[in-house]
């Protein structure tokens, strides 16, 4: 903390200004003391008239929000992983209430670090439950950048109708072959991109080379690590959009489909494949302990004349 003027003493009538400044990897949280108790102002005036005991409270910050289903709580808890600097990298995870709240405590990251919010559908509903709910298979909050207590805006599970159309389940095609989807019908969302991508199995193969806007988009096979889809995979459709600042990205149940020049070589265990697509499982838990909250003291002592 910092006190200007700084001084021992000071004559009455004197103004002071008191700036709380924490330390790396900390958050201002509140002042305590002398009239100033609850005051969350990182910058206070004190006009000395007597002496004052002034706490500057310091803590971790953490971040919190809320899981929505078209707005509302959903029906049941649900489970939200946080990542950090990419999505194979996952440092812990929460369940939220039953309004939808979580809160991330602040010992799994430090001031500072790329983090990701997923939630991941497929880990708190059936592939059912998805379709007949009208569910996304996942939604995230990607490239947040982990700074003061942060409490972000609503993560929405509801599909709002998108979808991959075309091709169908087990459908043969033959590229390259127009792809068509169902728009995110959110219109409170003013821009968002869509891209495809691919998996064999449990293997990761590429995404589309290109995102695009409209609701078709002719996919000649090559993808964005310069390799060209060649065999049966599983589909699926994925969508970037901004809100509030935040950048978030979503993805559908997707399907499996047939090249023409293949044969069929279905992989039935269709749970075991969305369960690694985006969200990889992580057995092992990390539990530490942590101080969150710090205290700095400050004086102010009236002389009088």
């Amino acid at each position: 903390m910092t006190k200007e003027p700084d001084k021992d003493q000071y004559k009455k009538g004197t103004e002071v200004v008191i700036k709380a400044i924490p330390d790396k990897d900390y958050a201002f949280e509140k002042w305590e003391g002398s009239g100033f108790t609850g005051v969350t102002k990182k910058e206070i005036k004190v006009t000395v008239d007597g002496d004052y005991n002034l706490n500057a409270v310091f803590e971790k910050p953490k971040i919190e929000g809320r899981i929505v289903n078209k707005g509302d709580s959903p029906s049941k808890e649900i489970k939200v992983a946080l990542y950090k600097n990419s999505i194979d990298n996952k440092i812990t995870e929460v369940k939220t209430d039953s309004t939808g709240h979580y809160v991330f405590d602040p010992f799994y990251y430090n001031v500072g670090d790329d983090l990701i919010i997923v939630v991941n559908l497929l880990d708190n509903f059936s592939r059912t439950e998805i379709k007949n709910s009208n569910l996304l298979r996942g939604i995230g909050i990607n490239s947040i950048d982990a700074k003061e207590n942060m409490d972000l805006p609503p993560i929405d599970i509801y599909s709002y109708n998108f979808k991959l159309l075309k091709p169908e389940r087990e459908e043969t095609v033959t590229l390259p072959y127009k792809i068509k989807i169902n728009h995110y019908e959110r219109y409170d969302i003013k821009e968002r991109d869509y891209y495809t991508y691919y998996y064999d199995g449990s293997d990761y193969i590429g995404h589309g080379e290109e995102n695009f806007l409209g609701e078709e988009y002719v996919f000649d096979g090559k993808l964005s690590n310069d390799k060209m889809l060649s065999d049966d995979a599983y589909w699926y459709v994925g969508c970037n959009f901004k809100k509030n600042n935040y950048k978030y990205f979503i993805n559908h149940l997707g399907h499996y489909v047939y090249l023409n020049t293949t044969t069929n070589t279905l992989n039935n265990n269709q749970n075991l494949i969305d369960n690694k697509i985006v969200l990889p499982f992580e057995k092992s838990k990390k539990f530490w302990l942590f101080k969150r909250y710090c205290y700095f003291f400050i004086e102010i002592l009236y002389k009088e004349e």
